[in-house]
């Protein structure tokens, strides 16, 4: 199965550590494969690393890419979490 999305980057200082480590501890539960991509760029949405290499500022695009038995369900997840969490006090 497949799931794509579209998500906002809405932190102030964009997205850093602190939102990348909460992406990855959502997606910890999801067996599927997850990617975030920014034009040309592609990162793993399950490594912090790789999620903060993509220097996504506030406003900025992204798509969530998900490929696996519980795409849906992680895309949804995580599109949620772009669009719930605006605020990057109410992270923590």
């Amino acid at each position: 199965m497949e799931a794509r999305a579209k998500a906002t980057v809405r932190w102030r200082a964009g997205l850093h550590i602190r939102p990348a480590t909460c992406i990855v501890k959502l997606l910890q539960k999801y067996t599927c494969d997850v990617k975030l991509m920014q034009d040309q760029a592609i990162c793993n949405a399950k490594s912090v690393i790789q999620i903060i290499s993509l220097g996504a500022e506030c406003g900025t695009s992204l798509i969530i890419d998900a490929r696996g038995e519980d795409s849906q369900k992680a895309v949804e997840a995580l599109k949620a979490f772009f669009d719930d969490y605006e605020d990057e006090d109410a992270l923590w």
